[in-house]
């Protein structure tokens, strides 16, 4: 079982080996959405308009999201930075266990409440908002994996291995853009087949990132047990590091839904140009 220990030799070395399959893994992500609106964009703006509504919400979730990423991210490099792999390890398990019910909690809401939170926009064409509000219910399903993901990811990150990410993205993205045009045009699903798409995407790298975590060669634990009894002081250190950063996207995306809010008022056209228009502006955050 190969070990990526950046305490020793050069700093920039071990910050690139680091930091560049990241910047990939964001690149990925982004190309995600790319996708989604270069094939629902053959539709029509009502069709951009729909998914970008719905996604909001799923930008909305990466808030909570983060709690569980950095949580891992964090206790497992500071730990294993120390040596301590048994705290690491524990704080990895919290880290997931936290993710686990944020992720079914946000399936819950997504699910249930979907026509009630896309509402909140006040589309004024009855199709985009019927369409937006299939498609937040679809891709909700997938929030607990989206979940479980990030908090796995943390954990190889955290460990200095960040190229894990980066090939399972890699493979569900070959999924999603493979996906899109079959279900979209093919079965003629349109918007529910796109978010379809996403959703068996974010699925299959939540399996490629289970099977990782026990079996990889450079996992960052030799045994890795899913269920533990949670840890109320890891938990509650895992908050005092992730909040701030969850609550800083939060507010950022909250900023975003009140704009978009208002840009419904001038039709599904300018919805549509808008979610293009963010989607390149985040090559340069991203």
């Amino acid at each position: 079982m190969k070990k990526y220990d950046l305490t020793e030799g050069s700093i920039l070395g071990k910050l690139l080996l680091v930091a560049i399959p990241i910047m990939g893994v964001q690149l990925l992500q982004m190309t995600y959405n790319f996708t989604d609106m270069f094939w629902l964009g053959r539709l029509g703006s009502d069709a951009v308009a729909s998914s970008g509504t719905a996604g909001m919400y799923m930008w909305l979730s990466m808030a909570f999201l983060y709690l569980g990423r950095m949580g891992s991210e964090i206790g497992v490099s500071q730990n294993l930075g120390r040596k301590d792999e048994k705290s690491a390890y524990s704080f990895s398990q919290n880290a997931l266990f936290i993710s686990i019910v944020l992720g079914i909690l946000c399936t819950i809401i997504a699910v249930f409440f979907n026509k009630e939170l896309i509402a909140f926009f006040n589309i004024k064409e009855k199709n985009v908002a019927e369409d937006s509000a299939k498609y937040l219910a679809i891709v909700g399903v997938a929030c607990p994996a989206t979940f479980i993901t990030a908090a796995i990811a943390g954990t190889f990150t955290g460990a200095g291995n960040s190229k894990i990410a980066f090939y399972a993205n890699l493979v569900g993205l070959i999924i999603n853009m493979s996906l899109d045009p079959l279900l979209i045009f093919t079965f003629k699903m349109e918007v529910v087949g796109a978010a379809v798409a996403t959703a068996i995407a974010q699925f299959a790298v939540c399996i490629i990132f289970l099977v990782a975590i026990k079996k990889n060669k450079n996992r960052p634990f030799k045994v890795y047990k899913f269920f533990k009894k949670p840890s109320i002081e890891n938990i509650k250190d895992i908050l005092k590091w992730s909040l701030p950063i969850a609550i800083e996207s939060l507010f950022f995306t909250l900023l975003a839904m009140i704009t978009t809010r208002f840009v419904t008022d001038f039709g599904t056209n300018a919805i549509s140009v808008q979610k293009v228009g963010s989607q390149v502006e985040s090559l340069s955050w991203l």
